[in-house]
């Protein structure tokens, strides 16, 4: 009963708008065990925070923090910190948290005690500068990341009532039509080796721009640069927060591999 709620709420905020399908997937038929947290005032919903449990590939069970959003009337009244004390601890053996907060996000998850560790811009080719790559990069891809099997996927990509998603050669794809804009973007969301052919794909159908993510310190990122792509800034954060000091290699970033599919906005 309260999923027109949460939809009205952040459909006011953004320009990419929520479905009761898309809450209906996330939070009542989810593959991560995961919570929804609101704040009302009386009946009205006034505020929202997301939790998922996941794991990491090395054995962390982490909780990545999703569909944060404080009604801006109600912003400033420790709104926020009061709906994350009532969440972060809901699930018992989390080691650690993480985010992938726009500005706002951002500095409202530091003011809980969150490092923001990176900034995440986009990687964009427009098809006229691409250059075809010569090799694929062999160098050692850093491993630390969420994991992320068939049932994932299955769940992630197949059930996604916002998206049709397509794979090409281990390369999961959609097509994003901007709202404001209009323009259309081929996004990969997910790549393994070689993100090419699901480039050469979007150019076959007449998509001309390509857009996905590579972090500074992953061997992608001068790979893409080299095949055309640039940094397009973006204002999205990486935040981690940890509960156990032995986990301290998890603020490294250089340890990290990300991939847009982490993130619900994709």
């Amino acid at each position: 009963k309260d999923i027109p709620q949460l939809v009205e709420l952040v459909n006011a905020q953004y320009a990419r708008k929520k479905t009761p399908a898309y809450f209906t997937w996330q939070f009542f038929d989810p593959y991560y065990p995961t919570i929804c947290m609101g704040a009302f005032d009386r009946d009205t919903l006034v505020g929202m925070f997301g939790l998922q449990r996941r794991m990491l590939t090395n054995g962390t069970a982490i909780g990545h923090l999703i569909d944060l959003l404080v009604d801006p009337r109600w912003r400033g009244k420790g709104i926020f910190s009061e709906l994350a004390n009532q969440s972060l601890g809901y699930f018992k053996d989390l080691r650690a948290f993480s985010v992938l907060p726009n500005g706002y996000g951002k500095t409202a998850c530091e003011r809980l005690g969150f490092r923001t560790i990176a900034k995440i811009d986009d990687l964009v080719l427009i098809k006229k500068k691409y250059l075809e790559p010569k090799e694929i990069p062999t160098l050692p891809i850093p491993s630390l990341a969420y994991v992320a099997n068939d049932a994932y996927r299955v769940w992630r990509f197949e059930k996604n009532p916002t998206y049709r998603y397509e794979t090409v050669q281990d390369n999961v794809m959609k097509i994003f039509t901007d709202p404001v804009t209009g323009e259309k973007f081929g996004d990969i969301v997910e790549y393994q080796k070689n993100p090419i052919p699901a480039v050469d794909s979007f150019f076959d159908r007449n998509i001309d721009q390509v857009s996905t993510w590579a972090l500074p310190h992953s061997p992608f990122f001068p790979f893409l640069q080299q095949t055309g792509f640039a940094s397009l800034p973006r204002e999205r954060y990486f935040c981690i927060k940890i509960l156990e000091q032995k986990l301290d290699s998890l603020y490294d970033i250089t340890h990290w591999r990300l991939v847009p599919a982490d993130a619900e906005l994709y």
